[in-house]
């Protein structure tokens, strides 16, 4: 059997997005009149009654195409191998049956917006076989002796059974009734060719009798964007069969290559594992304790890939599962959850040479941005706009942590927290650092920087002992700490990542200011003299990073979220030279945190340890992040890691962001530009003995080149589009190289022996 899951990035669950909460200003001044007074718990336990909203609905399946053969069920096929070709984007399966020898090739072009799955036999023919569509939501399929269409439609509200323990698998699943407002609809069209053979329709699919070959032509849409779907998708499918199947595949690896192909990672060693050893015993392999460098450097590319297939210009962002969800109850309902997870999708995007990739988010955050202005006015009466931790199709910007109306226990630890907006403006301020692009900045991302900025600006309030800025209500998403007399509790004040992010996020501001000229005095004015009177990070009785603004203890010491260490990666504010003892601290918080996690979490551990450059922390983590998972479990754990035998990373279970984060911290370790200059090598694993990088970029415009041997840098290659005095170091040295427009400007080892600027 083989069963292909097939899914729509704009099936989502749901016809609107939850109510904003009423009088919220009002309950906002109640809380924090709970807080002034040290009413900590009274103030969560009030935050969650009046402040908090329904949950979101969920990315959807479309359903499954299956190609069975009946007799074939008692068969063992001989040589059997399934392999995902990254370069050429497409899957292979070959097998041999009764000494015939079976092709299966599939792949989903861009250009063509189309499915192609074939099968070719070297006997030149085929068993006989049924193909058949299965949808796990509401739909009608009908066949014809040239394919088939499935119809259906998304139901109006479905429950994840992880957050409450009243509903159950397959329990809290609502379609609209007859004359009400329905969920999206859907359509998928499939045209089969199978040259020699006799189709019948039965009352599951197509049987097709004595067909020498078969290719199969898939296409899927919905009505989300407001078109009809069936009329996308035989406009699709005509469009395609003007091609043959040769010059179909051939658009379709063109076009993936041209974006695919622009970085290259070799790792070699000594001990380099042959490329046919199928992932899973590279993984077990690895585990055992044999080397595989190999392995990191195929996960590496297989980020990229995963990235290229799921954020394209005019498509959706990648959501939790990326696109790949075939559960109606997904969990954490694959969506966009915004207090790390959608963030780390994107960050291999500039560094990768994926720069284009990123515009869905950016279109993402336009569209978050009209509801968010809405919550910030309604909820807290603040200027521009905010977004919280979790939103999907719908963009609803409310802090979400109501379960049909009932508050779920312990909400508050990740609902309230109103600056996923101020993370996320980061991307755009990353997107000009790499590219340069002024036209963006002015046009794009002022727009939405400001609004951010005016909503933090009025979100910071006066802390009545010591006076300085801080942020109350906060939490540290979505941690819990012990209070003097034991109690646990989420919710306090000046957060560390609160602190960052504002504190990013304005002086980000101002610079933008003063780069594109803007005549804005009045609000340069309002942050500059927050900016000064900002509460500073402090360092908790441990020696680390203070997390929360009260200095509770910990209540779950190696907790998966490392918000507090925001300023170390993805920002850079802990290592700055005027205050090297949080630099000091931020090392003390990660050894507080430990080496176990979630796959995204050690993912976020790898970039953290990158940037302090410590290739032993690298080394280990990776051990870590690569441990074999046996299967793809569905039970959600917030302790385990791992990853599974196709590569994909356990949280459990599978989440997409891992991956991301993983090519994120490969490229970390190798090539850094986080201050200003480029720094070649900065965390290389001591097992990577031996290697080449191709085509990175680095914030500035520049795109490298590196090369090393037996450990050590013997070459680097650095390109720009522009004339620029590039600032390279390596171990410890710095040079400084004039690079012309155009040029490749190549420095060796040897540059590196004697210090000078």
């Amino acid at each position: 059997l083989e069963r292909l899951h097939l899914n729509e990035e704009t099936l989502w669950a749901g016809t609107a997005a939850p109510k904003i909460p009423t009088d919220g200003p009002q309950h906002l001044a109640a809380c924090r009149e709970l807080l002034r007074n040290g009413q900590y718990l009274e103030a969560q336990r009030y935050v969650a009654e009046h402040l908090l909203a329904d949950f979101n609905q969920p990315y959807l399946p479309a359903g499954d195409l299956l190609v069975e053969v009946p007799t074939w069920k008692e068969v063992e096929p001989v040589g059997y191998r399934r392999e995902l070709n990254l370069r050429t984007a497409e899957t292979q399966t070959n097998m041999a049956i009764d000494g015939v020898k079976h092709t299966r090739r599939c792949f989903l072009s861009a250009p063509d917006q189309v499915l192609v799955w074939d099968w070719q036999s070297d006997a030149g023919g085929l068993p006989d076989f049924t193909i058949a569509l299965e949808c796990p939501l509401r739909a009608t399929t009908n066949w014809s002796e040239t394919g088939g269409k499935l119809e259906g439609r998304a139901p109006t509200d479905v429950v994840w059974p992880g957050v409450d323990e009243r509903y159950q698998e397959g329990e809290g699943i609502t379609y609209a009734k007859e004359g009400e407002l329905g969920g999206s609809r859907f359509t998928i069209h499939l045209h089969v060719q199978a040259p020699g053979a006799t189709l019948q329709v039965d009352s599951g699919g197509l049987s097709v009798h004595g067909a020498n070959s078969c290719t199969i032509y898939l296409a899927i849409a919905t009505n989300a964007k407001g078109a009809e779907p069936a009329q996308i998708c035989a406009a699709a499918l005509r469009a395609a069969a003007r091609y043959p199947l040769a010059k179909l595949r051939q658009r379709h690896v063109q076009e993936h290559r041209a974006w695919y192909d622009r970085v290259e990672l070799v790792l070699d060693t000594a001990d380099q594992k042959d490329e046919a050893i199928p992932t899973d015993e590279r993984l077990l392999q690895q585990a055992g304790g044999e080397v595989d460098p190999g392995l990191a450097a195929l996960t590496f590319h297989f980020g990229r890939y995963l990235l290229l297939a799921s954020s394209r210009p005019g498509t959706q962002p990648a959501n939790l599962m990326g696109i790949w969800n075939n559960l109606v109850q997904p969990p954490w309902w694959s969506n966009y959850t915004m207090n790390i997870n959608l963030q780390m999708n994107y960050w291999p995007a500039e560094v990768c040479a994926l720069s284009e990739c990123h515009e869905p988010l950016f279109d993402f955050l336009a569209e978050l941005q009209r509801s968010g202005e809405e919550t910030a006015r309604r909820l807290y009466g603040a200027r521009g706009w905010c977004a919280h931790h979790q939103t999907g199709w719908h963009r609803q910007t409310t802090p979400v942590g109501k379960l049909k109306g009932q508050v779920l226990e312990d909400a508050p630890c990740y609902a309230m927290w109103p600056l996923a907006g101020a993370w996320l403006c980061r991307h755009l301020w990353e997107h000009y650092q790499y590219t340069g692009d002024l036209v963006f900045l002015s046009e794009r991302a002022w727009p939405l920087l400001k609004g951010a900025a005016e909503f933090v600006l009025d979100w910071l309030v006066e802390d009545p002992v010591s006076g300085e800025l801080t942020t109350a209500p906060s939490t540290s998403p979505e941690n819990f700490f012990r209070q003097p007399d034991g109690t646990k509790i989420a919710m306090g004040t000046g957060a560390a990542m609160d602190l960052s992010l504002i504190r990013e996020l304005l002086t980000t501001s101002g610079q933008v200011v003063q780069l594109l000229a803007l005549e804005e005095d009045e609000f340069r004015a309002e942050v500059e003299e927050k900016l000064a009177r900002m509460a500073p990070l402090r360092l908790d009785q441990h020696g680390g990073v203070q997390e929360i603004g009260e200095g509770w203890e910990q209540w779950e010491p190696g907790h998966r979220h490392l918000s507090h260490l925001y300023g170390l990666f993805p920002g850079n504010e802990l290592l700055v030279a005027t205050r090297p003892d949080l630099l000091e601290a931020a090392k003390q918080s990660l050894q507080q945190r430990g080496e176990a996690g979630t796959g995204w979490s050690l993912a976020w551990k790898l970039c953290l340890q990158a940037r302090l450059q410590d290739a032993a922390a690298c080394e280990r983590l990776l051990s870590a992040y690569f441990q074999p998972v046996a299967s793809h479990i569905t039970e959600t754990a917030n302790d385990g890691g791992g990853t599974y035998p196709n590569l994909l990373a356990a949280c459990p279970p599978m989440m997409i962001d891992a991956n991301f984060g993983l090519t994120a911290a490969v490229a970390e370790m190798l090539l850094q530009s986080h201050d200003g200059k480029i720094l070649l090598l900065p965390a290389l694993p001591r097992s990577w003995r031996s290697g080449f990088i191709r085509g990175l970029r680095a914030r500035g415009g520049c795109e490298v080149e590196i090369e090393w041997d037996d450990g050590h840098l013997v070459s680097a290659r650095i390109l720009s589009a522009k004339n620029v005095d590039v600032a390279i170091g390596y171990l410890g040295v710095e040079i400084i190289r004039s690079v012309e427009a155009g040029e490749v400007r190549q420095v060796s080892a040897d540059d590196f022996r004697t210090p000078y600027i």
